[in-house]
């Protein structure tokens, strides 16, 4: 079984500063490591999901305010050589992420800590997301 590391979540051709390093790894990387054991498939990180500077968003037309940018516990984008569906179930049972959307069109799962109360969403084809559930 692939782990996965700190450099899966570098989307850009600079370091990851250590800080941003520490909450990938508290954050995502440990919470992921025991979801992907218990689903036991892979679970890999979108190739544009992980840390996004705020230099790259804007540079993409962003407001350099996402997630992503890894304000506050930042977010990941995940996908997997598994069922997606039943990854989605084990992120909802074995992870505090509070958003969780899925993007069936496009075959991956955001995944990050915005909200206080816990939600599932879904992505419909222009990839607006669409509120499905509060989470326990």
């Amino acid at each position: 079984m692939k782990y996965l590391k700190i450099s899966d979540f570098c989307i850009t051709p600079n370091p990851i500063p250590q800080e941003i390093a520490d909450k990938i790894l508290a954050f995502h990387i440990i919470p992921l490591c025991h979801v992907q054991c218990n689903y036991n498939h892979d679970i890999m990180v979108s190739e544009k999901s992980g840390y996004r500077p705020e230099e790259y968003e804007k540079s993409k037309g962003r407001t350099g305010t996402s997630q992503h940018c890894f304000i506050g516990k930042g977010a990941v984008d995940i996908t997997s050589d598994g069922h997606l569906e039943t990854l989605l179930s084990d992120l909802f049972t074995l992870t505090e992420y509070t958003r969780i959307c899925y993007y069936p069109d496009k075959g991956f799962i955001h995944c990050d800590y915005k909200d206080k109360k816990r939600s599932y969403w879904e992505a419909d084809k222009n990839g607006k997301w669409v509120f499905k559930k509060w989470l326990k």
